[in-house]
């Protein structure tokens, strides 16, 4: 769809959100009630539990007493820290009767009202459709969130609500108008209000979980303070442009403005980048609260998911990074130091084609994934980890020091031999050496994963102290390729000088080379 087709002939005064209720069923019924998922080659499969809306009073429906192709819409909302009513063992026989309507919350209500009010009469939300003091109900449901949100007619999302009380609809100065299209000459003509202002306070962004929601549904209605925007796979669009963004606003990249990434291995860092900015109530959330996007693609490559990581390709995966802040290891265990879901924090992770090296030359690579094991917490291979490990058969492996100074910059001391210039690029996962009034040295083995090509990269390690071999992730290193740097240093090398107490295991080939391995954990 690549026009909402809708032409305004006059300024329309809108005082409150719900007086966009009319356009937003314009967009719904514009884009069209496919019961197809998307081309995602899923099984449509309708929630467990559903409320139904279509009494007077709402209350709880099993899949199996509906017809197999109902239509419902979900809702993305904040917890916050407000308490309210939620379906448990205790209060399940009574819902399945009637939810009092006076008891939930606002933003309940609203999504109540909306779903009814664009013909919707079915409607998933987390709180009242899954058993809240049930671990084993929640990790079931939790594994659904593919069906849950990809099946969806509409995702309803409270985006401007901090937590469950404040709702979808807000009320708006009087001099707010939308956009005007003369159907003479159907040439637009727009207010004086500035895509600056188009932008939302996006509070239900700020949450993890919700990065699943939107890439999985196929609709969703934002509800902001100022404005109502809409999102599908074909188009964008808002109030004051309702046919969709001119280029003047869509050349600013928004997040609201541009159509969101179709679901694929190639989006998988902007996917990473963007739910790592969310926080997360519970940090054992990690790997489950992208696992429903996680089992689509592994559906499209057949690869192997691990640990928020695919097996193909994994070794220049490796070279994620802490973007900016100092970012802090997530307690208790939730992935492995390797895994960037190890972390809480905004990621930088390698972009597809810098993986795969398409249009570059990468250089060679100095490491290759020899095992994976991976012990899982339940069945679900795309949830949470009990631990996880790689044997990494390596070229090089360095024992030496990163050097920061008191004004930021960075040193590295390998044996004899320093890289000072160009300043080498360092970021630790979680040691915040960077604001000291001194300078600060810290001991590390320094593992190359690319060298050859326009920059070497690699981890920074220390031993766990457990195993013979074994260590962790301290962070990442980058370094535009100089002449002695991994190759030169040939007197460094713990691999060259054949020091066995370094490392897990040595192999001969069959051509009868000896080969080195790690343990990372």
């Amino acid at each position: 769809m690549s026009s909402l087709g809708l032409d305004y002939n006059h300024l329309e005064p809108r005082t409150s959100t719900i007086d966009a209720l009319p356009l937003c069923k314009h967009w719904f019924q514009e884009c069209g009630r496919s019961h197809e998922v998307c081309k995602k080659g899923l099984k449509y499969v309708l929630p467990t539990r559903m409320i139904d809306l279509s009494g007077k009073e709402p209350r709880i429906r099993l899949a199996e007493e509906l017809e197999t192709h109902v239509e419902y819409a979900a809702l993305s909302h904040c917890w916050g820290s407000l308490e309210f009513l939620r379906l448990t063992t205790k209060t399940f026989g009574s819902f399945r009767q009637r939810i009092p309507f006076e008891a939930l919350p606002k933003t309940f209500q609203d999504a109540i009202y909306i779903a009814r009010y664009l013909g919707l009469f079915y409607l998933w939300i987390d709180s009242l459709c899954i058993l809240q003091d049930s671990a084993e109900d929640w990790e079931k449901e939790c594994g659904l969130m593919t069906e849950v949100y990809g099946a969806c007619a509409l995702n309803i999302a409270a985006t401007a609500a901090e937590d469950a009380s404040v709702g979808c609809f807000f009320n708006r100065k009087n001099t707010w108008r939308c956009q005007a299209s003369p159907s003479s000459t159907g040439r637009p003509i727009y207010d004086c209000y500035s895509y600056i202002a188009l932008l939302p306070k996006d509070r239900l962004g700020e949450r993890a979980w919700v990065v699943q929601e939107r890439y999985l549904s196929r609709r969703t209605l934002h509800f902001s303070e100022n404005q109502v925007f809409w999102e599908c796979g074909g188009n964008s669009a808002c109030e004051i442009y309702p046919s969709g963004y001119p280029s003047c606003v869509t050349e600013h990249q928004g997040s609201f403005v541009l159509p969101k990434h179709q679901l694929s291995i190639e989006s998988w860092a902007r996917i990473v980048g963007d739910y790592s900015k969310g926080n997360l109530t519970k940090s054992s959330d990690k790997l489950i609260a992208l696992g429903g996007i996680a089992r689509i693609i592994q559906n499209q490559t057949q690869d192997q998911y691990i640990a928020g990581m695919w097996r193909e390709n994994l070794e220049d995966q490796l070279n994620w990074s802490r973007f900016y802040a100092c970012g802090e290891r997530i307690t208790p265990y939730t992935a492995p130091t390797w895994s960037w879901a190890s972390l809480k924090g905004c990621i930088s992770y390698p972009e597809y084609k810098d993986i795969t090296g398409q249009g570059q030359t990468l250089g060679r690579l100095c490491i290759d994934v020899h095992e994976v094991q991976v012990q899982y917490a339940s069945t679900n291979r795309f949830g949470a980890i009990k631990e996880a490990s790689l044997r990494l058969r390596c070229d090089f492996l360095y024992s030496g020091v990163i050097e920061v100074d008191f004004e930021g910059w960075k040193t590295i001391h390998i044996d004899r031999h320093t890289i000072t210039h160009p300043e080498p690029f360092i970021r630790f996962d979680c040691l915040n050496v960077d604001d000291k009034d001194e300078t600060s040295f810290v001991n590390t083995y320094i593992l190359p994963i690319r060298t050859g090509g326009a920059r070497s990269t690699g981890l920074l390690l220390e031993p766990t102290g457990r195993k013979k071999g074994q260590y962790r992730r301290l962070g990442y290193y980058s370094v535009e390729e100089v002449e002695h740097f991994a190759k030169g240093i040939k007197t460094a090398n713990l691999v060259a000088l054949k020091w066995a107490s370094h490392f897990a295991e040595t192999l001969k080939d069959k051509n009868g080379t000896r080969q080195w391995f790690i343990d990372l954990v």
